[in-house]
């Protein structure tokens, strides 16, 4: 087994932890044409200090590289894996079962409703144009579509990397690349209330929203920049 360096971790409740290591397992490897990347899941318990391995999951992607974007609904029951094997894959998180698998290869990022119904992810037409797509997380079926249209464009893509859900669920926040642009969605409709723009065009690292004020925080090459919300 060969590690790889990196680790994820996803806060499940106050004392508990989700941590998610990758690595390249050669007996997964082995005679396969796809590539594949092995995830194991532990769950830590910080007040009795105690870790438990939960399962280890193989990803099948589409080019040698890493999943970056896992969220875990708020009861710690699913786990989604965005840019998994061509597209978006839900798992139970008590074995590692596949649950659902939807999307296409484009679903790299994205981000879940706390209660994990619907979910959303970027996404490129056949003209290479960047678009937000919500989708209904039980069936796995799209329920709606906006594009991100940004008239400081410097390429055919937007290349959205950093997508958050505001704490209360009513804001989509999906920072892009090239551009610097931060939209602000409504969760309801997917319809574009605001769009922050960064001084510089290049890629916005991370969005954040505050837990307790109505504020959106945005980075990109080193500026941290605080965005008041709509009403």
């Amino acid at each position: 087994m060969t590690t790889i360096p990196g680790i994820i971790i996803f806060k499940r409740s106050e004392e508990r932890f989700l941590f998610v290591e990758r690595y390249n397992d050669p007996a997964v490897q082995q005679g396969l044409t796809d590539f594949y990347r092995s995830y194991k899941f532990t769950e830590i318990d910080i007040k009795d200090k105690t870790c438990l391995e939960r399962f280890t999951y193989h990803s099948r992607l589409r080019a040698p590289g890493n999943i970056e974007n896992i969220r875990v609904t708020a009861d710690g029951r699913k786990a989604f894996i965005f840019g998994d094997n061509y597209g978006i894959t839900v798992l139970d998180m008590e074995n590692g079962d596949v649950i659902r698998h939807f999307g296409n290869s484009n679903n790299a990022y994205g981000a879940i409703t706390r209660d994990g119904l619907h979910a959303f992810s970027n996404g490129y037409g056949d003209n290479g144009k960047e678009f937000i797509r919500m989708w209904d997380a039980e069936t796995g079926g799209s329920l709606r579509i906006t594009p991100l249209v940004s008239d400081r464009r410097q390429g055919p893509r937007c290349n959205a990397g950093a997508i958050e859900i505001s704490p209360d669920g009513k804001w989509l926040a999906v920072g892009t690349g090239t551009t610097a642009d931060v939209f602000l969605l409504s969760t309801r409709d997917l319809s574009i209330a605001r769009v922050y723009r960064h001084d510089m065009a290049t890629t916005i690292n991370n969005v954040a929203f505050s837990p307790l004020t109505p504020h959106l925080a945005t980075y990109a090459k080193g500026v941290l920049k605080v965005w008041e919300l709509p009403d």
